[in-house]
This record gives structure tokens, C-alpha cells and sequence, in this order.
């Protein structure tokens, strides 16, 4: 069972609805000094993670046993998870704030995946904001092209993603993707059914 958190942004919702021990915790981003608090309640259960647009130090996780997936490949139990930090810049100055391209180059490299964790959404979803054309920048919430390419190509079984601050699921060609706000559960077995608290 996989515990998933995003957009906490320093508060600790509860999390005694959640069934038993959590094999792994997945971190979505934009947790700030939360996960100080998630690595004291589960101090020997392995933590994977991406960065947020508001995860401002260079590490979030220096000095917190979390294995930071930016650009990278892990394999857990037989399950492959890549990740995928920060969101598309949508203003001149910011932490993890990369352009469209620089994912893009990312995931040209990136093996695929059975689980995808990132902070920014794929582009696609009903929810992102529309393409912004009037400046170089992007809205605050337009998803990535580039994902949307990386998913239609190597077909993930499931996408985990946060930033829009909203509980959501959508198909995108055979993936699931997940938009996560706040933490939810899910089993390899069960990924069209996790648990919303």
C-alpha cells in the first residue's frame, strides 16, 4: 500500500483513516516543513519524492531520509517509479520552475515507469488552465505537453500528480492519472479505487 501526499503546504491533515502501515509514501511536492513531520510518524517506512514550485531550498529533503525521483528512475518491490519536480514557469523568478522543453529533455531520457509521481500536471486534463499565448510564460496551472507525450508513448499504469490543489482522476489513452490534494492510499492492485480522506 502506497501513501501519496501533495500540496500540503506545512499543515498535517490526520491520517488515522488510513489502513495499517504504508509499504512506501510517495511525496508529491509543495509540502514544505510537513515532511519533517511525515518522516517522525513513519520513521522506517521508505519515502520517494519530487519537489513543488513551493519547496523553496535547494534540497527540500536534505537531512530527511526521502529519495528525491527528480528525473529519476527507482525500481521498489518490482514496481518502477520515475519522478518529476517543480511545474512549468509561469513567472521570471522561482524554485523549480522549468519550461516546457527542459521536461521535455528530461523525459526523453527517462525509462518508462509503472507508477509516474510528479508535483505538475500532465497537459490534457480538464482541470489545467488553458495554454497561456500572450507572454513566454504559462498560467499557473497549465499542464505539461511534455508528459502528455511521455504518457501516450510509454503508457504508465498510473500518473500521480498534485499542484492543481484539487482531488481528480482522468484516463489519458491506457493511464490513470491522479491529481492528489492532501493524502490518499492506493494498492498496485487498486489503482482506480484509492481511498480519499
Amino acid at each position: 500500500m502506497f501513501l501519496c501526499m501533495a500540496d500540503l503546504h506545512g499543515s498535517m491533515p490526520p491520517i488515522s483513516g488510513f489502513a495499517g502501515r504504508p509499504d512506501a509514501i510517495l511525496l508529491l511536492g509543495d509540502l514544505e516543513w510537513a515532511v519533517e513531520k511525515i518522516a517522525e510518524i513513519f520513521p522506517d517506512v521508505p519515502m520517494f519524492g519530487v519537489p513543488g514550485n513551493h519547496d523553496s531550498r535547494i534540497d527540500p529533503f536534505y537531512g530527511i531520509p526521502v529519495e528525491n525521483l527528480h528525473g529519476r528512475v527507482v525500481e521498489f518491490r518490482g514496481v518502477k517509479i520515475g519522478g518529476l519536480g517543480g511545474c512549468l514557469r509561469y513567472k521570471p523568478f522561482g524554485g523549480y520552475l522549468f519550461w516546457d522543453e527542459e521536461y521535455r529533455e528530461i523525459l526523453e531520457k527517462m525509462l518508462p515507469v509503472d507508477i509516474l509521481i510528479s508535483h505538475c500536471p500532465p497537459a490534457g486534463l480538464p482541470w489545467c488552465d488553458p495554454p497561456f499565448r500572450r507572454t513566454a510564460y504559462h498560467e499557473a496551472h497549465e499542464g505539461s505537453a511534455a508528459m502528455a507525450e511521455y504518457i501516450l508513448r510509454t503508457d504508465p499504469a498510473i500518473v500521480l500528480c498534485g499542484h492543481l490543489h484539487i482531488s481528480a482522476a482522468a484516463r489519458m489513452g491506457k493511464t490513470l492519472v491522479r491529481v492528489i490534494h492532501g493524502v490518499e492510499q492506493f494498492t498496485c492492485h487498486q489503482l482506480d479505487q484509492p481511498h480519499v480522506v
